[in-house]
């Protein structure tokens, strides 16, 4: 058929494109001039079969180099464990930085994002950096899934100049200063993209600095960590957001051995550095962390969440007075909040709904 259509080159690329995708097809589409071998990479509309992996490592090739890596990761995200470790990652970082394609053409699904990481953590041949930069550029399709960011987390916890970089990204500086020319990012696009993804970093991260493989947290470590980033954020002109993200952070720690939250590391932690930067923190990370809630009658559940943040106060108010007035903070907050629901429940009877 491809010999009689001639030099018909819209009928020759439309037969191919009706044929099958695989590797059948792809024999004729090899003996094309290379315009037309690239139109039909261009044009074809790839899906998922029972491919080889070397069908597979052909496709998301040829599909790679016309700039339709979502094509490509559409046609694979079945057989990850098919392609080899270094292809998957270009893969990967083609998908999220590459804007050729419409971006509601292949629409990304995060859990096939998320089993693509899966794999590539599995077989231990990737190194931790380059897992955390996938992970930092798929951060929110992530949210959520079974991967999550643990390697990314885990660089944050470690490296009090990431956590600085991020700041910088995300926030400006308010004392009319320069930043390094390495967190400058010259496209506008972009710019705002990755901003956004640092944002979505600090106030999502989880991993408390000075954390150990048991769970437990040295204080020591985290002491140490603190202390290199506020002499960065004060250095680069960010030391109150630099704090309230601090804050953030050192909310999602666990309740100590005595049930008591926060745990003892971080309570000996902000005590010692007395900032109310960190302690606005804290509250807003566990007003965000807190999420959509059932209402019952009024107030009564602020009222209950309250009058134990209140006993967690009374409980460490002798050996972290600092601690012990943030809770007493964070209990009057939803004090104010359970007399606002009341109000309302009250507005509610009197309209009769």
């Amino acid at each position: 058929l491809l010999a009689r259509l001639g030099s018909d080159e819209d009928a020759r690329i439309r037969l191919l494109r009706c044929a099958p995708f695989d590797g059948g097809t792809w024999q004729h589409v090899d003996r094309l001039p290379n315009g037309l071998k690239r139109r039909y990479w261009e044009e074809v509309n790839p899906h998922w079969g029972p491919h080889d992996a070397p069908a597979i490592a052909t496709f998301v090739d040829e599909l790679l180099k016309v700039d339709r890596p979502r094509a490509a990761f559409h046609a694979a995200h079945m057989d990850w464990q098919r392609l080899d470790s270094p292809q998957l990652i270009r893969l990967l970082r083609e998908v999220a930085t590459n804007s050729a394609e419409p971006s509601d053409y292949y629409r990304l699904d995060g859990y096939y994002v998320s089993e693509a990481l899966e794999t590539l953590e599995q077989r231990g041949d990737t190194s931790r950096d380059d897992l955390a930069r996938l992970e930092f550029l798929f951060i929110e399709v992530l949210d959520r899934s079974k991967h999550e960011i643990p390697n990314l987390e885990a660089q944050l916890s470690e490296t009090p100049a990431l956590f600085m970089e991020m700041l910088a990204l995300a926030f400006r500086r308010n004392d009319g200063g320069e930043d390094p020319a390495e967190w400058r990012l010259p496209n506008s696009d972009n710019r705002s993209a990755v901003a956004h993804a640092a944002y979505v970093l600090l106030t999502n991260a989880s991993r408390i600095p000075g954390t150990q493989a048991d769970g437990s947290i040295d204080l020591k470590e985290l002491k140490a960590w603190l202390e290199q980033v506020r002499t960065l954020t004060r250095e680069y002109g960010r030391a109150d957001i630099g704090d309230e993200m601090i804050g953030q952070l050192l909310s999602h720690c666990s309740p100590g051995d005595d049930g008591v939250w926060p745990c003892e590391p971080v309570r000996d932690a902000i005590d010692d550095l007395g900032s109310q930067e960190i302690a606005t923190g804290m509250l807003v990370g566990i007003r965000n962390a807190r999420g959509a809630t059932w209402r019952g009658e009024g107030g009564a559940q602020e009222r209950e969440l309250a009058e134990q943040y209140r006993s967690w106060s009374r409980e460490v108010a002798f050996e972290h007075p600092f601690t012990a007035n943030m809770l007493e903070q964070i209990a009057a907050d939803y004090d104010h909040d359970a007399k606002w629901w009341d109000n309302q429940d009250s507005v509610r009877q009197r309209l009769g709904h």
